[in-house]
């Protein structure tokens, strides 16, 4: 009984001390995405403070207008490689689209500065080494972007009731800007006929006709009648 009373008393004793130290843990845990969220606002202030100074070098001349440039151009650049980082890495992220964007879009907007900054400085050498040397970069966030869009959900763009928002002349756009960056084979024919007849199959697959909303068998089976009357006159004599 003695033995039994001690084992009774350790398990207690344990299983308050992980729900203490779990509600630390939960309390650091918010305490460190507070910090986290800090930390953005200063970087994303910082960049409104590079973008006044580029936009006040543009007017100025000598000195000032070299040191206004140089400044924004420095500011941007670690600006610029913490945001991308955050686009890029998994743990921030955890493959939500909305975040991928967010990060992506402030990266590019310190990049925009940074390169700004050189043209304003008539460095145009520079502009083109620092444009190669990011491309990498570029690439993985384009990449990122779009095997989590249009890479995998062409059918759902392409759905009768996306008709006014997504186009296949758009999709096909799309694809052709992703080939650029290397995210679609370089040898990959992008026309809107080669989007089509890739994805037609999921497009008219029976599990995904079951998911959308029934107007969709009375477009195609208008669109088939056209068909039919269409190809009837095509073959009379």
């Amino acid at each position: 009984m003695i033995t039994l009373g001690f084992s009774g008393i350790s398990v207690a004793l344990v299983a308050s001390q992980f729900i203490v130290l779990n509600r630390r843990l939960n309390r650091i845990e918010t305490e460190v995405k507070k910090l986290g969220h800090k930390i953005d606002q200063t970087i994303e202030a910082d960049l409104t403070t590079e973008l006044s100074l580029m936009r006040s070098a543009e007017p100025s001349s000598g000195n000032k207008r070299d040191n206004d440039y140089n400044k924004a151009r420095e500011k941007a650049l670690t600006a610029g490689a913490y945001f991308l980082n955050q686009a890029l890495d998994p743990a921030i992220h955890e493959s939500n689209l909305a975040v991928v964007r967010l990060y992506s879009g402030k990266y590019f907007s310190a990049l925009s500065i940074e390169i700004g900054s050189l043209l304003g400085l008539e460095e145009t050498k520079e502009v083109t080494d620092r444009l190669n040397i990011e491309l990498p970069n570029l690439k993985a966030v384009v990449s990122q972007v779009f095997k989590q869009t249009s890479a995998d959900d062409v059918e759902w763009y392409l759905a009768p009731e996306l008709q006014d928002e997504a186009s296949l002349q758009s999709i096909s756009d799309l694809f052709e800007q992703a080939k650029k960056f290397e995210c679609v084979p370089n040898d990959a024919k992008m026309t809107q006929a080669d989007v089509f007849e890739t994805n037609r199959k999921g497009i008219y697959s029976s599990g995904y006709l079951r998911t959308v909303s029934p107007k969709f068998h009375s477009f195609r089976k208008a669109a088939a009648q056209k068909l039919q009357i269409a190809q009837a006159k095509n073959h009379k004599p």
